[in-house]
């Protein structure tokens, strides 16, 4: 036998086999010649197709799940490629829609994705891009605030902000338990805030607002007094309360020292008086308390003497003078001419 492929001679092998290997694709033609002792022949001949007929075989990634990173989702890539018996260099092109790189939007998309070699055969398949917004909304405080008491209920507190921004949602509202210029008591409050995106990701702060009592009243005391002695230790003196004015207290009363009604005596003494408010706030104050002496003694002398000279010189005359005084109890008492004295005749005036 004489086996030809394609008009060249194949020997075969020790088995009689002819090997088709290595064909390119495209048809081919296989004759086989027979031919007996007496020179007879008979040709058989076979026509037949080496095709690609296997479809390549496609790679995709697993199902991808990314962070969006604005409004509009995110950027994805991802390697989608193909292998093919045939077609090896280059391997079939893969073609994927949406394309690797695409803005995907915030949900769950699915990429159809084919490739196809050159002889036509076709593979496809599909994945999952899921484009979520797991991220909380930042959120950005107020510092905290301390602010003067305006009244006994305290004082309103400003403030500017909380402000909140996020990747996805553009337009967020910050909710708070209390707005910047409500009336917040004594004492500290804490202000607490939150804000949820579109996605239900919430963010929660806090901050606190001191309404503080630190004014200390307002003290008005009395004049300085002056006043008169009524007796050797001096004299009682007296005074109206002073008045005390304070933003958050409204009924404060001074202590004073020496107190209203004591004994002052005589000279001057300086009268401290002091308010504390409900905060230990204090004020202080003075006045002085001025005990004077100025009233003259009373003075009783006898009535006009008349007397008998018992010499040419005159006579002997003998008198009691008194004096008394609130303030001394034995004042001094000077006479021009001293009881017991020698008068000469005639009137005699004694101061």
């Amino acid at each position: 036998c004489v086996v030809e492929l394609d008009g060249e001679v194949v020997e075969p092998d020790e088995n009689d086999q002819v090997s088709l290997t290595d064909l390119t694709l495209g048809e081919h033609t296989i004759t086989v010649t027979a031919t007996d002792e007496a020179g007879r022949a008979a040709t058989v001949s076979l026509t037949f197709e080496i095709a690609d007929v296997t479809p390549p075989d496609l790679m995709l990634p697993a199902d991808i799940t990314v962070e969006a990173t604005g409004m509009t989702g995110a950027e994805v890539p991802f390697t989608a490629t193909a292998e093919d018996n045939v077609d090896q260099d280059p391997a079939p092109e893969v073609v994927c829609t949406p394309a690797s790189g695409s803005t995907f939007p915030i949900g769950t998309t699915t990429v159809d994705c084919t490739a196809t070699d050159s002889a036509g055969n076709e593979t496809s398949g599909s994945f999952v891009v899921t484009v979520e917004d797991t991220t909380a909304p930042l959120l950005t405080m107020p510092s905290d605030q301390t602010v003067e008491a305006e009244a006994p209920s305290g004082a309103n507190a400003t403030w500017d902000g909380p402000t909140a921004s996020d990747a996805v949602d553009d337009v967020l509202v910050v909710s708070c338990s209390a707005g910047s210029g409500d009336l917040f008591p004594i004492g500290t409050t804490t202000v607490t805030c939150s804000v949820t995106d579109s996605a239900g990701n919430e963010t929660s702060g806090s901050f606190d607002i001191s309404v503080v009592d630190t004014t200390a009243p307002v003290l008005s005391v009395p004049a300085d007094i002056i006043i008169e002695a009524t007796g050797p230790s001096g004299t009682v003196a007296t005074w109206p309360p002073p008045t005390v004015t304070d933003v958050v207290d409204p009924a404060i009363t001074a202590d004073c020292a020496p107190p209203s009604g004591s004994a002052f005596p005589i000279g001057t003494t300086t009268v401290s008086c002091t308010a504390t408010d409900s905060a230990g706030n204090s004020v202080t104050d003075a006045f002085l308390v001025t005990v004077v002496d100025t009233t003259a003694p009373v003075l009783t002398v006898p009535a006009d003497i008349t007397a008998i000279a018992s010499t040419a010189d005159g006579s002997v005359v003998d008198y009691t003078v008194t004096a008394s005084d609130l303030v001394d109890l034995d004042p001094t008492i000077t006479c021009s001419a001293a009881s017991g004295s020698v008068f000469p005749i005639g009137a005699t005036t004694v101061t």
